[in-house]
């Protein structure tokens, strides 16, 4: 009785990582942006990343401006 139950919690363990593993690999990574620039050379585009509306606020004010 001791070894059926060894067995089949073995059995349980490897379905519920058999499972996960599946899943895990049909995943597809996220595309990137690409721009080919004119010599013919691919750089990724960040562009979208760095647009920040930066403010200054009260007793940072004197750090200066930002464009």
């Amino acid at each position: 009785m001791r070894k059926m139950l060894l067995i089949g919690a073995v059995c349980f363990v490897a379905l519920i990582v058999w499972t996960g593993l599946t899943f895990a690999q049909a995943t597809k990574p996220a595309a990137m942006k690409t721009i080919k620039l004119p010599n013919g050379q691919d750089v990724f585009d960040i562009s979208g990343e760095w647009d920040v509306l930066v403010e200054n606020y009260d007793a940072f004010s004197h750090f200066g401006t930002y464009p």
